[in-house]
């Protein structure tokens, strides 16, 4: 399964399982990416499925203001105009 698969460090496998499940289980997936700060990733698979954009958006927020970083990725900083 997709845990078995993520902590044998196999993170696109365990994505794919998420992704094929029917339905996709996009949260678990975009939940997954953050994790690992993959955030450009989580990004990707949230526009594409046209869900929890803003959950992402606000997951990167909160690390950026952690982390006391400043907002660098035109996506982020694009859909983030879209998020209270």
């Amino acid at each position: 399964n997709s845990e078995y698969a993520f902590f044998r460090n196999k993170t696109k496998e365990a994505e794919d399982i998420l992704l094929q499940s029917s339905p996709p289980l996009v949260h678990r997936a975009l939940k997954l990416n953050i994790r690992q700060f993959k955030w450009a990733r989580a990004l990707e698979l949230a526009v594409r499925y046209d869900t929890h954009i803003d959950t992402v958006v606000a997951y990167r927020r909160r690390h950026m203001e952690l982390t006391k970083g400043k907002e660098r990725d035109e996506n982020f900083i694009k859909y983030g105009e879209n998020v209270n």
